[in-house]
């Protein structure tokens, strides 16, 4: 909460407008998902529902490297993957190559990784950490325009003194908001939720985030299962668009 009134106050209570133009999120399937006119804009905040055994990994990483392809910076959150896994990641696909230096030892200096490790952290730090790392980082460099945090799936389980996970995320979602930086979060959401073989409240999402997104797994014919993107909804506007099929 300190957090986000100073940066409320850092910003003269100004919040930095939400862009006009749609903004290439790095993958065809994920633009066809969107109705033309809903698609996500610049400084608008977007959750990505994946369920088990979907690349959404892979997904967060090909929205950061369009940022990537243009000359912004972007910054990986993760509490899922280390460093050096997602490096490897990068380098062993070419859509993910602007992520890398030109040896494809290293990560480019525009991108910046933060693996936040199992640690008894306070709810200031843990943001601070965060937004510190959005704005340079240890080396400098100016603020990103693009952050992921992959991923947010019960975060007291690995940071035990945060309380009241619902309101720190909607806390992060105002501050990089406040940062001018356009984010994508990832949670996770049951197996079989998108074929309606069990119950997801989304009502937590739809409330905090500009779009809601949902990733899952068509089982329900005998062959292999087909992952599938549907949206929820779009630039604040629910939506009844079709899923449609995901190929990575």
């Amino acid at each position: 909460a300190a957090q986000l009134s100073i940066a409320r106050d850092s910003a003269g209570f100004k919040v930095p407008s939400r862009g006009n133009d749609p903004i290439d999120l790095g993958h065809d399937d994920v633009h066809a998902a969107f109705a033309p006119e809903r698609r996500p804009t610049e400084r608008s905040s977007t959750v990505l529902l994946a369920e088990p055994g979907t690349r959404y990994t892979y997904l967060a990483l090909r929205f950061l490297t369009a940022a990537r392809r243009t000359g912004q910076s972007a910054l990986m959150i993760s509490t899922k993957e280390d460093r050096e896994a997602l490096r490897r990641v990068c380098a062993a696909d070419p859509a993910l190559h602007p992520c890398l230096d030109e040896a494809k030892t290293r990560f480019h200096p525009a991108f910046r990784v933060l693996y936040l490790h199992p640690e008894f952290i306070s709810a200031g730090k843990f943001a601070w950490d965060i937004l510190r790392m959005a704005r340079g980082g240890h080396g400098g460099g100016g603020g990103v325009a693009r952050l992921v945090f992959d991923n947010v799936h019960r975060l007291t389980n690995r940071f035990p003194l945060l309380d009241n996970e619902q309101f720190l995320i909607r806390a992060l979602v105002d501050l990089v908001r406040y940062e001018g930086i356009t984010p994508l979060f990832i949670d996770m959401a049951p197996r079989g939720a998108g074929v309606g073989r069990v119950p997801f409240d989304v009502a937590d999402y739809m409330t905090t985030f500009d779009n809601v997104l949902h990733v899952y797994l068509d089982d329900r014919n005998d062959d292999e299962p087909k992952p599938q993107i549907r949206v929820l909804k779009g630039m604040s506007v629910e939506s009844a668009h079709a899923a449609v099929p995901l190929r990575y």
